[in-house]
């Protein structure tokens, strides 16, 4: 992408700065002592957050309405609180109570002191995402080992299901309670209905078990989550659609106790929704929604059933 600007320094020796609304109907207006400017972003992408409140530290490239518990370091700061420091290239429209680092400040309100010019922290490098593309075959592998079950499958009541394959969609009904056996292939849209509980067998013990689904999975009010009983277990949905700009999973209100991960598209979480975990290309907060990290989720093992399978060593998310 690339950025157009304009500056008043005059410094081409010929020619002049035109615009147009149409390039192809003409109608050119000549910008008298101005001189256009362009900054062209090759390859990846703008990493950014806009419109939430971060507790503790952030870091970006770009952050718009962000009101930060702690320190606030990236390239642009726009629109927000600091209640710690801020390091930037460019802040503006914003409150800092700490100390400011900056290379051009406009309508900004600073209580400590001030540095310019300054260095704006780089970018985070990217970090490879803990689950490779290898290790949701092999869950798959073994989800279809313990058979496969063709077309729709519905959850009434109470129902123990895995190590399985489901060809069609899975849906638990309202108050019903899904117990998971084994790792869990849903090739079509996964539904947890309004109160559905949905947990790993206990025979699962210390190990974290997963629901992998390759289409939308949708969990509605308060629909709960939990691993075996041991407080090394986890739950995990996991959605291995390639769609980076949809929002596969969708978590309603006061949905409790998951790990979400969906390395190929957005995740999307409604009013009081909260999670353990979150890891996806893209993530959406609506209001009261909360993300908190468990971290216990350091030395998670996630495994294809009870007796044992792929693992994931060292989850960690890192800052």
């Amino acid at each position: 992408y690339f950025y157009w600007g304009a500056d008043s320094g005059a410094g081409y020796a010929s020619g002049s700065a035109k615009r147009s609304l149409d390039w192809a109907s003409g109608g050119w207006v000549s910008l008298s002592s101005t001189d256009l400017d362009f900054r062209v972003y090759m390859g990846g992408v703008d990493r950014q957050m806009r419109d939430v409140s971060v507790n503790g530290n952030a870091r970006a490239h770009v952050m718009t309405n962000v009101t930060v518990g702690g320190n606030a370091d990236g390239y642009t700061y726009t629109n927000g609180t600091v209640t710690g420091n801020v390091n930037a290239n460019s802040i503006s429209s914003c409150t800092v109570n700490g100390n400011a680092s900056y290379n051009t400040l406009s309508s900004c309100t600073v209580n400590g002191t001030r540095t310019t010019p300054t260095v704006p922290p780089a970018d985070l490098a990217p970090v490879p995402l803990p689950i490779t593309q290898a290790m949701i075959d092999g869950w798959k592998t073994s989800a279809e080992a313990g058979g496969t079950t063709a077309g729709d499958v519905t959850i009434n009541g109470t129902q123990t299901i895995g190590p399985r394959k489901i060809t069609g969609k899975l849906t638990v009904t309202n108050g019903s309670t899904l117990v998971i056996n084994g790792t869990i292939w849903v090739v079509g849209d996964i539904m947890f209905d309004n109160g559905s509980i949905i947990r790993l067998a206990a025979s699962y013990g210390a190990l974290s078990g997963m629901i992998i689904g390759d289409a939308k999975i949708d969990v509605k009010n308060n629909s709960s989550f939990s691993g075996s009983g041991n407080p090394a277990s986890f739950m995990m949905l996991l959605d291995a659609k390639d769609s980076i700009g949809e929002e596969t999973i969708n978590v309603d209100n006061n949905s409790l106790g998951v790990i979400y991960y969906a390395s190929r598209s957005w995740i999307k979480f409604s009013n009081n929704a909260a999670a353990k975990e979150a890891t996806a290309y893209g993530i959406r907060l609506d209001n009261n929604a909360i993300l908190t990290y468990d971290t216990g989720l350091a030395n998670a093992n996630f495994s294809s059933g009870p007796s044992g399978g792929w693992d994931i060593l060292n989850w960690r998310e890192v800052e």
